[in-house]
């Protein structure tokens, strides 16, 4: 099959993207006043290694159809699939394949991450003809991509490991080889003060994050034939074609337009401008954006402010960590986000218990609380939770019921994978209907976990034997632990600690037993 020079001799990574989820989009068409589609059947293009559409497909009641022309990521995410029972629909088409097929449904939700910038214009084309063909009447598209002005210094940077990929790396050479042989001449370069970087003074900076991702990621971020950079204007001129009109981002962030994220002065600016397409575009000049996440919509339904609180109270959410884990001082690309306690404290009180509650029933508790906490300013706290991942919107009871079989089977492949490797970070919730966060080691707790084991000690010797089986080492602080006694003393420490999560876990539904 041609790949119009896309990359496929090397498999993407693993990744969950909670952005596809339904409920996640839900909650953003609240946010913005509009009457959320019912999504019954979704698609993905560009799935990957089908991390997203599995989980999303074992996790809800909604039918999954997507395609990646990658054979060896479409196998794995069929696999997948088939043990999960989740019947998902997968196949290995290219776009224009997929275009033509006769046997597809129309779709309430359409999802491309990671894709639109990285293919060609005929590729591009292909999508939004699909999308204008496919989506129906009232349905909604998430998509990602790059954009200026943040990816403008790194678009020679990007030149230059194709180039060294092109010139210095033998074509018998694995591929990722490239990557590490440009870093190591991006040294060289930096330490005879080459003015390609000295003038791009953040480069460097940027370049010693790359280093730290894995090498497949690369491969797939910078040496695709394609890389298309454009600002938001002109993508959403482009997603005119498929008659798709903005929503928001899928950024919770970005929805806040606050002084949490804005000056005041930056807000005057913003509010005296009436497009919307505008007002993004000065947003992302504001914050040097250089990739962006967001949910467009083919038609909207506007609801009253009436419905929409009361659609908005009717949510249930839950907190997916312990309490006394949250942290109220954030680093963010935009600076640092202090939590106001006297403003999180009683909301996290009321949310500690980690069983579903609506947003309603939490207004109610907090009446006489906290005056902050009412109407608006409630919406707006809780929105900062999701941002952080730690809370999350929660399914009608019937759903996750529903769900449970597919759920526990794909987790119980995934901890069985975890055995082997560390590359997969996510689990899937019923009670969420998307992915959880899962670090490694937890995972390997949860597939050793038995009522018959008490000791967390006992926990962290048959950790220990995995992960040093695996050549794996704990990292503390940014140093690796090197020695068995260091690494199982820690590990203790973490079993001691997981086991505060296993309520949580039990709420999510993740697996069975637990």
């Amino acid at each position: 099959m041609d790949t119009n020079g896309y990359r496929t001799e090397i498999d993407y990574n693993y990744g969950y993207f909670r952005e596809q989820s339904p409920l996640a989009f839900r909650f953003a068409c609240l946010l913005q006043g509009v009457k959320p589609p019912e999504i019954r059947n979704a698609c993905e293009l560009g799935y990957g290694n089908g991390m997203n559409i599995n989980i999303n497909a074992s996790a809800s009641n909604i039918q999954w159809y997507g395609t990646d022309f990658n054979v060896s990521q479409a196998n794995f995410a069929s696999d997948l699939a088939n043990i999960s029972g989740n019947n998902a629909k997968l196949f290995s088409d290219s776009f224009e394949e997929f275009f033509h097929r006769t046997d597809l449904p129309d779709f309430d939700f359409i999802c491309f991450h990671g894709v639109y910038s990285w293919v060609n214009e005929k590729n591009r084309d292909l999508i939004l003809k699909f999308v204008d063909k496919k989506l129906r009447a009232g349905g909604a598209v998430y998509a990602s991509y790059n954009v200026f002005p943040g990816f403008a210094n790194l678009i020679p940077f990007r030149g230059f490991l194709k180039n060294v990929a092109n010139y210095m790396v033998p074509k018998t050479k694995n591929p990722v080889s490239g990557i590490g042989i440009g870093f190591e001449l991006f040294d060289k370069l930096s330490s005879l003060n080459a003015n390609f970087i000295a003038n791009n003074p953040r480069l460097k900076g940027k370049v010693e994050q790359f280093k730290k991702m894995s090498g497949a990621y690369l491969i797939h971020e910078f040496m695709n034939d394609s890389w298309d950079i454009m600002d938001f204007l002109k993508i959403s001129e482009s997603f005119k074609s498929a008659r798709l009109k903005f929503l928001s981002s899928a950024n919770i962030f970005s929805i806040l337009q606050n002084t949490i994220i804005f000056t005041p002065e930056q807000n005057a600016l913003l509010n005296s401008i009436e497009d919307i397409y505008f007002k993004e575009y000065l947003k992302d000049l504001i914050h040097n954006t250089s990739f962006r996440k967001d949910y467009w919509l083919k038609g909207a339904q506007r609801l009253s402010v009436e419905e929409c609180q009361k659609r908005l109270k009717e949510i249930r959410v839950i907190l997916t960590v312990p309490k006394d884990e949250v942290n109220f001082s954030i680093e963010l690309d935009i600076g640092k986000l202090d939590l106001k306690k006297e403003v999180y404290e009683p909301l996290l009180d009321i949310l500690g218990d980690h069983t579903p509650k609506t947003i309603g029933q939490i207004e109610q508790e907090l009446k006489g609380k906290f005056d902050e906490l009412q109407g608006g300013g409630l919406i707006e706290s809780l929105m900062v939770l999701n941002m952080l991942n730690i809370l999350r919107e929660v399914q009608d009871d019937k759903i996750i019921q529903s769900c449970l079989q597919k759920t526990y089977a794909i987790n119980k492949e995934i901890l069985q994978k975890a055995k082997i490797s560390n590359n997969i970070s996510y689990l899937a919730s019923a009670a969420i209907g998307e992915g959880i966060e899962v670090a490694h080691f937890e995972q390997l707790f949860l597939s050793n976990y038995s009522n018959q084991i008490s000791d967390h000690k006992e926990y962290a010797k048959i950790i220990w034997k995995i992960l040093d089986s695996q050549g794996n080492r704990i990292i503390k602080d940014g140093k690796t632990l090197q020695t068995a006694e260091e690494n199982l003393k820690e590990l203790e420490e973490l079993c001691k600690n997981i086991k505060k999560r296993l309520p949580i876990y039990k709420n999510l539904k993740i697996l069975e037993g637990i």
